[in-house]
């Protein structure tokens, strides 16, 4: 998704602007690819070692959704 969706999750599961910051990045470097994002995220949080849990999630045409939890 786009900044829209980001805002919305972030109210939604109640995170922090720096929390959503990998996501920001991605959309900034590559636009928006809808469900083919996470793929991206979980390369970016991989090279930071970022720390468990992460949550990725993905936004497609039409509604539809694509999420991982990784603990």
């Amino acid at each position: 998704g786009g900044p829209r969706i980001l805002e919305a999750v972030e109210s939604a599961m109640g995170l922090r602007r720096e929390q959503t910051a990998v996501s920001r990045e991605v959309l900034a470097a590559h636009g928006n690819m809808s469900s083919a994002t996470v793929l991206f995220i979980l390369q970016s949080l991989l090279e930071k070692d970022a720390k468990p849990p992460c949550v990725m999630l993905g936004f497609g045409p039409g509604l539809v959704a694509e999420a991982a939890l990784l603990t």
